[in-house]
């Protein structure tokens, strides 16, 4: 149906075939203290899971009725927050900016509007929001630091609530009633005690020097601890993944030093347990030792003597008699044939002794070999760290020094332009003022003042900054005449 008018011509639309998948937005009708908002959901969809489940935006509704010609939402359709006015519209400030530019740098909110975007956005986790809004609220310098603590509690932001805390430990004036009945007696007993330990490290003359964030969230561990662990709900999705991530490598590092210290523990004890062993065997050893040198079966403690063995007891012996006729490696061969199960087991116990005694020396040599080989590393380390200094703080100052040649060459020739421009502007005023000086002799030789031939110039000597003065009230005035009458 067509409508014609003398200025207008209205013409009914008829639906589209297919709506833009991207651009054709869905419409949410909120009230707020009586008063209707109606505005694209997409913001409040992407903003906030949690405020689009409670709500119920999260839903895919279609938008053919609104197309169809329907204004006003139905009543059902009116989502009603229990929340001010004011702040709800501070928020919709940030969410719908009416600037040119599509940047939240340009927003200008007061701080109770900043504050009511951040009250909101955390109560229905608008995580960017909140984000943008303790960026533009920090540092609250203008703000008591009561005031910072008791916000640093209530929105999870711990830079506040150290700043807060640092202020009211360093400044000279004592905590007020006011200040103790808003943040708490008991924090301010701790707060007490804070100063006075800080003003004792401060007057210390060690050399250890600690912080006062280190003196403040060791005394007040716990009230941090809550602080991070509500911090947590205010993270994306991706910050939770990296959180997550993070925390599981730092698991692992944990699981890896906690099993590199169990194998540690475990080699260490194995050590000691084949230490002691063989500690046992050498008491053992030297008991045995002891016991044959008191029967009279050794001469000497700790050294077999042939002499005194059963076998050189015998008198006539074929095999000892043969044993000194072949020589001492025949006879000692010869001798292990004969030697008892006891002194088979000292002899064994003695290699043993040895060997361990060896493996000892051989750990030794190589730590003492590793020790010195890490000590040259870092000799060599410390000495190619000086030459790289040494190498960069020399190419600094010769930076330096072009830079400063530069710069004096560029004073130079521009004082050299200066004084050209001036002593060219000089020549000039002089030529102007020699040529005006002939103008007016030859005005005056016309008008019969000056007789004779024109003098000719003199060469103007171009002193420079120092014009030549001008002669032309010393020119002598030369009075006509009168005729007398015949």
């Amino acid at each position: 149906m067509t409508t014609t008018s003398d200025d207008m011509t209205q013409t009914a639309l008829s639906p589209p075939s297919a709506v833009d998948e991207e651009y054709y937005w869905d419409f949410v009708t909120f009230s707020v203290d009586d008063v209707l908002y109606r505005l694209p959901k997409y913001r409040f969809v992407n903003g906030s899971e949690t405020f689009a489940s409670e709500y119920g935006l999260d839903q895919d509704q279609g938008s053919e009725e609104e197309y169809a010609g329907v204004e006003d939402s139905p009543p059902d359709a009116v989502k009603k927050l229990e929340v001010a006015a004011a702040d709800f519209r501070a928020l919709l400030k940030v969410l719908y900016p009416k600037t040119d530019k599509a940047s939240h740098q340009e927003l200008t909110l007061s701080t109770d509007e900043w504050l009511a975007v951040l009250k909101l956005s955390s109560k229905w986790r608008f995580i960017s929001i909140r984000k943008l809004a303790i960026e533009r609220l920090s540092p609250l310098s203008e703000m008591k630091p009561s005031e910072r603590i008791r916000l640093g509690r209530e929105y999870a932001v711990e830079s506040w609530l150290l700043s807060g805390y640092e202020e009211l430990v360093t400044r000279k004036a004592v905590i007020s009633n006011e200040e103790g009945q808003l943040i708490g007696w008991e924090p301010v007993n701790e707060l007490w005690a804070v100063r006075e330990m800080w003003k004792a490290h401060t007057a210390c003359t060690c050399s250890t020097k600690l912080s006062l964030d280190a003196f403040i969230q060791d005394t007040f561990t716990t009230e941090f601890e809550v602080i991070g662990e509500l911090k947590q709900q205010y993270r994306t999705r991706q910050e939770k993944e990296e959180y997550a991530l993070q925390k599981a490598l730092e698991e692992a590092k944990r699981e890896e030093a906690a099993q590199r210290k169990a194998e540690n523990d475990r080699l260490a004890a194995e050590e000691a347990e084949e230490r002691r062993k063989v500690e046992e065997l050498a008491k053992e050893v030297e008991d045995r030792r002891r016991k044959l040198c008191l029967q009279g079966n050794y001469d000497t403690p700790g050294v077999g003597s042939p002499s005194a063995s059963p076998i050189s007891t015998r008198t006539g012996s074929p095999v000892s008699s043969w044993g000194m006729l072949a020589g001492p490696a025949t006879f000692n061969s010869e001798r292990q044939l004969y030697r008892t199960s006891q002194e088979r087991e000292e002899d064994a116990l003695r290699k043993a002794c040895e060997e361990e005694a060896w493996r000892e020396r051989e750990r030794e040599e190589y730590a003492l070999r590793k020790a010195r080989e890490e000590e040259a590393w870092r000799e060599r380390e410390r000495e190619e760290y000086a030459l790289r200094k040494a190498r960069e703080e020399e190419a600094w100052r010769e930076r330096e020094e072009a830079e400063r040649e530069r710069e004096e060459a560029a004073q130079r020739e521009a004082e050299y332009n200066r004084l050209a421009e001036e002593e060219a502007a000089e020549r000039m005023i002089v030529e102007e003022l020699a040529k005006e000086v002939e103008d007016r002799r030859q005005k005056l030789r016309l008008q019969g003042r000056i007789r004779g031939p024109p003098r000719p110039m003199k060469k103007v000597q171009v002193i420079p900054r120092i014009p030549e003065p001008c002669d032309c009230e010393n020119i002598p005035v030369v009075k006509k005449r009168s005729k007398k009458r015949d």
